[in-house]
């Protein structure tokens, strides 16, 4: 990477406390070149048990889960890697079985020019 490429990132969650479902907002990573990073952050878990799915859309209305990571224990933190994606937009969608713990998602992807 250049110093003149631009890396776009972006925090999707922050510290939020998940005690139920929810989907995050979709946003666009069609402008991302050679894929995009997406880091899981939980913390301050009381006996969580939840499934952190992401969701990709080639039209930003239907999506479909490409990968998930399971949520337990006080702490921890989970890393996607995509790369040669075409996808144009992602979201998070988090199934929520039993407890909580306060989710931070952050993305990165580097721009196209």
């Amino acid at each position: 990477m250049s110093r003149l490429d631009a890396v776009n990132k972006k925090t999707i969650l922050d510290a939020e406390p998940v005690i139920g479902n929810l989907i995050t907002k979709s946003i666009s990573v069609g402008d991302s070149e050679g894929g995009y990073a997406a880091q899981l952050i939980w913390e301050n878990g009381s006996t969580p048990s939840m499934v952190v799915k992401l969701e990709a859309s080639l039209d930003g209305i239907n999506f479909v889960e490409i990968d998930q990571q399971t949520v337990t224990g006080v702490s921890g933190t989970e890393l996607w890697d995509v790369s040669n994606t075409y996808v144009e937009c992602i979201r998070f969608n988090i199934v929520h079985t039993s407890g909580s713990a306060d989710i931070t998602i952050l993305f990165s992807g580097k721009a196209r020019h």
